[in-house]
């Protein structure tokens, strides 16, 4: 049962466990994502689902940046998130959205 970044997530996955939030159920295990539950998923600050082996998963694009080009990128978002609390997930997940945007800028800007 993989488990998938919320920005990663697709209509049509299946919800492989119960999704809890503040110990309430808030998505039971084999529920279909629609559009609308994805919204109230990064809503209710859900990070990660784990979803069902059958469920469709895109492959990953392979990153292809110099060393020294992502550690601009890190440092750009270093800065950018420096007063943040770094134990808050909802933070932490839109730094690392943040990274990857940057990067998929870079790269397209390279070819």
């Amino acid at each position: 049962m993989p488990i998938v970044e919320i920005g990663e997530l697709k209509v049509g996955m299946i919800v492989a466990e119960t999704i809890l939030v503040n110990n309430r159920m808030v998505l039971g295990q084999g529920t279909e994502l629609t559009e609308k539950i994805l919204k109230l998923l990064k809503t209710w600050g859900v990070t990660k689902v784990n979803i069902t082996k059958d469920s469709p998963v895109e492959e990953k694009e392979e990153i292809v940046l110099s060393s020294q080009q992502m550690a601009e990128i890190n440092k750009q978002s270093n800065y950018k998130f420096k007063f943040t609390d770094k134990n808050d997930e909802v933070l932490q997940e839109m730094k690392r959205l943040m990274i990857k945007r940057r990067v998929k800028v870079q790269q397209n800007t390279d070819n």
